[in-house]
């Protein structure tokens, strides 16, 4: 046989493993892009208190806020806050993931019994002066932590709407996000129609009056 001949073949063969190799290669990085985009997370769970399938359920709620309103929600469950605080700590850890973008994080330090809300952008003027309270006495209404994040997602949201949609405010919690959008439409009708504001607010208490 020729020496040429089986230099060719022997060169195909080393060419169709090199291309063979790369598109591999390739695949991998396309993959392991896949992946990291897909972990962009809303929640930042530093003592395991969750399990990766509320993980998801947080994050799909908060991206679905992002989304909406561009506004950003995380929580952070923090194991050690360091020298400077929980304030520093969650300031860090919410530049970490946002920069300067709007939103807010709610950390709670369990071991010492301290939590505290970040806002960051114009977030304490759209959520209100009043959300520290509203926001902490939502989580902390949860019959554990997850149900209390889920609890602090959806007052955020009920914030979110108000300050967007002043026309209906449901403080005390009546409505559900369906109800809301239909009764906001109707009430966004009845004002252009009859030409003034028609508003509707629950309250949790009058307060005596």
């Amino acid at each position: 046989m020729d020496d040429s001949l089986t230099v060719r073949r022997e060169d195909k063969i080393m060419l169709k493993k090199f291309i063979i190799l790369l598109t591999t290669l390739l695949l991998s990085f396309l993959m392991i892009g896949t992946v990291c985009a897909e972990e962009t997370s809303y929640i930042r769970d530093e003592v395991s208190a969750f399990s990766s399938k509320e993980i998801t359920e947080i994050n799909k709620a908060a991206k679905a806020i992002e989304e909406q309103y561009h506004f950003k929600v995380y929580f952070l469950a923090a194991k050690s806050v360091g020298e400077g605080g929980i304030l520093a700590y969650a300031e860090k850890v919410y530049q970490e993931s946002a920069g300067t973008a709007e939103g807010i994080l709610l950390a709670v330090d369990k071991e010492k019994n301290e939590w505290i809300l970040y806002y960051a952008g114009n977030a304490k003027e759209k959520l209100g002066a009043k959300s520290d309270d509203i926001l902490w006495k939502a989580f902390e209404s949860g019959k554990n932590i997850y149900s209390g994040v889920r609890y602090y997602l959806n007052k955020v949201t009920k914030l979110l709407n108000a300050s967007a949609n002043p026309l209906l405010v449901d403080e005390a919690d009546l409505l559900k996000p369906n109800q809301e959008k239909v009764l906001l439409a109707k009430l966004q009708d009845i004002s252009q129609r009859q030409k003034c504001d028609v508003v509707v607010v629950t309250v949790k208490s009058l307060e005596g009056k």
